[in-house]
């Protein structure tokens, strides 16, 4: 896609992106509750936009690193951000490194999600980690196969999590466990790349 096609809407006709993210590849956008806007870039790092200027940070500033896939909004009202190499925290003054364990949270993570009820849901290219607060659970097999590349998260009004994943339809997790839905349950196509749920809990 074109690198300069991120545009900001106020009063009149959207404007281009500033000259700081002129030559930019944006791949996420996110808003804190200081009305912050965070750019997760294709190898840049992460801008914040406050409204103005932007502020970089990057691997200098104790990003975990340059390619940064989700951020998301942890309970203490601090920053969670998945990157290339790992997963990053902000407090609003500084990152810190969140290993997991053994280290098993350094590699490629993309997707993540903070739950109502706090367990944090991230992602790598073929394990799901569940952080509660304070001991971590990975999962690399679940409702009969691999749960391969999950591509991203959301949440139902009810409290269920599901899945998007690249090579096996949706998974649903709940109280009961997961469950899995691939094209066998009427799924168009078992490559899912984005899930959201509307104010009516509906999942599109």
């Amino acid at each position: 896609w074109p690198r300069t096609a991120l545009y900001r809407r106020t009063a009149g006709r959207p404007q281009p992106s500033p000259p700081a993210l002129g030559e930019v590849t944006v791949r996420h956008i996110f808003a804190d509750r200081e009305r912050n806007v965070w750019f997760g870039t294709d190898g840049q790092g992460v801008f914040k936009y406050t409204p103005t200027p932007f502020d970089l940070f990057t691997t200098t500033d104790g990003l975990a690193g340059r390619m940064v896939w989700d951020v998301d909004r942890g309970p203490a009202g601090d920053l969670w951000i998945a990157t290339r190499d790992g997963l990053s925290r902000f407090d609003g003054t500084a990152f810190a490194d969140v290993p997991g364990p053994n280290g098993r949270l350094r590699q490629e993570l993309i997707p993540l999600h903070w739950t109502r009820d706090s367990p944090l849901w991230v992602a790598s290219r073929s394990t799901l980690f569940a952080y509660d607060g304070s001991t971590y659970r990975s999962y690399e097999r679940v409702a009969g196969g691999p749960v391969g590349t999950v591509s991203d998260v959301a949440e139902t009004p009810s409290g269920a999590v599901w899945f998007a994943t690249l090579q096996g339809g949706v998974l649903r997790h709940d109280a009961a466990g997961f469950t899995r839905y691939p094209t066998a349950d009427g799924l168009l196509i078992n490559q899912v790349r984005s899930l959201t749920v509307d104010a009516q809990g509906r999942r599109w």
